[in-house]
């Protein structure tokens, strides 16, 4: 689950997008995001939601987020949404599953 996890937050980072205004700021955003990203990963391939949420923390600095992108809503939704076949498909090569990001997720928090 971790090494799925750190691929997906490197997949996450944008480097320039246009960008929601909401009431929360986006560190919490990006917070959230790694919190519910976990709680998928656990409900779909086990483990637990601290440790994911540690290894997730040390993959993607929230503290340096300074926006996120108009998509983040979808994002937010498709992965609560989508099926854990979808988010955590089995690799080809190994069998093992891997973190796959929604398209609305891909470079959806802009860090500083």
């Amino acid at each position: 689950m971790t090494r799925a996890v750190a691929v997906a937050f490197s997949m996450l980072v944008c480097l320039a997008v246009g960008c929601a205004d909401d009431e929360k700021s986006p560190v919490e955003k990006c917070d959230d995001f790694i919190v519910e990203f976990c709680r998928r990963g656990v409900e779909c391939l086990g483990g637990q939601q601290q440790e994911c949420v540690q290894a997730a923390q040390q993959s993607l600095a929230c503290g340096r987020a300074v926006r996120v992108s108009a998509s983040y809503d979808r994002c937010m939704s498709q992965i609560a949404s989508d099926s854990c076949a979808v988010l955590f498909p089995n690799d080809p090569s190994t069998g093992q599953p891997t973190a796959q990001l929604p398209a609305d997720c891909q470079s959806v928090i802009l860090l500083q």
